[in-house]
């Protein structure tokens, strides 16, 4: 990981006599942009320009959040906006971002469900591999038998007498117990019992460590028949998640431009509106955007902040 400082955006309004002091205090390796300007809020009042405030920092934090959720770089303009029907335009700038936020959600539900059926389907294909090495056939693990359920697993071959007993006692010849493949110390049980007594029958099994496999539902007239169905529908699921994946990916790519224009009006308006609380309407003022490769000195914050209205991004 690296811990390379990371580069800094300032947005920042001084009164017009101490601009150019400001400017030579970020030093010679700032790319500055800098702009005259007459204060001017269309003679809003101060609570109005209090509650504008409130509501574009909503308006930009929810922006940050959306950009970071669609993996979109945050890049940054300079932009004077003038201070001017607010409320109108911080409605159409909710409705585009509700919008944006709206669709994403919806294709990530479904790359979600797709990427679950997957996953369930992989799962699928684990269970069949584990029965393959059991030992039993196809038609001893897939029959039916009314009245009957399977269990199948694995048990210690040291408990395996312990735990036939066990189930002899309890079910007594209401219980069939195939054995299967041995591999090193554990051997494959499958286990027909009463529908009814299954729950006691797989709790006795336990007491002797017995591991349960799966017995997913067959799609084929055979194990391997049934793998290769499982098999050609994992592939095709997986082709979807990546193509749905990939579209998502260029979504993000066309909103990038308007979620970081939106960004850059509700930064720009929330200082001007702080500009005109502290300087006052009317002031002659400059407009400071500034891009440090690295965070200024505690001391040059500091200034700045008692020089005039800083935003740092």
């Amino acid at each position: 990981m690296s811990n390379a400082p990371k580069p800094v955006t300032l947005r920042l309004i001084v009164p017009k006599t101490i601009s150019t002091r400001v400017l030579n205090s970020l030093g010679p390796g700032a790319k500055v942009q800098a702009k005259d300007l007459v204060l001017n809020t269309s003679k809003l009042s101060t609570n109005n320009i209090v509650q504008s405030i409130k509501e574009y920092s909503k308006l930009r934090d929810e922006l940050s959040q959306t950009l970071r959720q669609l993996g979109i770089s945050r890049e940054g303009k300079q932009q004077l906006p003038e201070l001017s029907n607010l409320d109108s335009r911080i409605e159409e700038a909710r409705r585009k971002l509700d919008d944006i936020r709206v669709r994403h959600q919806k294709m990530q539900a479904e790359t979600d469900s797709l990427e679950r059926r997957a996953e369930d389907i992989k799962k699928q294909i684990t269970s069949g591999n584990q029965l393959a090495d059991t030992g039993f056939s196809f038609d001893e693990i897939a029959s039916q038998i009314p009245g009957f359920r399977r269990i199948i697993g694995r048990l210690p071959v040291k408990k395996t007498e312990a735990a036939q007993k066990a189930l002899q006692a309890l079910l007594k010849e209401r219980t069939i117990v195939a054995t299967g493949t041995k591999k090193q110390d554990w051997i494959y049980l499958l286990v027909a019992s009463p529908t009814d007594a299954a729950p006691q029958v797989l709790q006795t099994l336990l007491l002797y460590e017995f591991i349960p496999t799966d017995i997913p539902r067959f799609e084929g007239s055979s194990l391997a028949e049934t793998l290769m169905s499982w098999k050609q529908k994992s592939d095709r699921i997986t082709k979807e998640v990546e193509a749905k994946k990939a579209e998502m990916k260029v979504l993000s790519e066309t909103w990038a431009d308007s979620l970081n224009e939106l960004a850059d009006e509700s930064q720009e308006i929330i200082l001007m509106l702080r500009s005109a609380l502290r300087l006052g309407e009317g002031t002659n003022a400059a407009h400071i955007y500034a891009r440090l490769e690295k965070p200024p000195p505690p001391e040059t914050l500091n200034a700045l902040v008692k020089d005039g209205i800083l935003e740092v991004e």
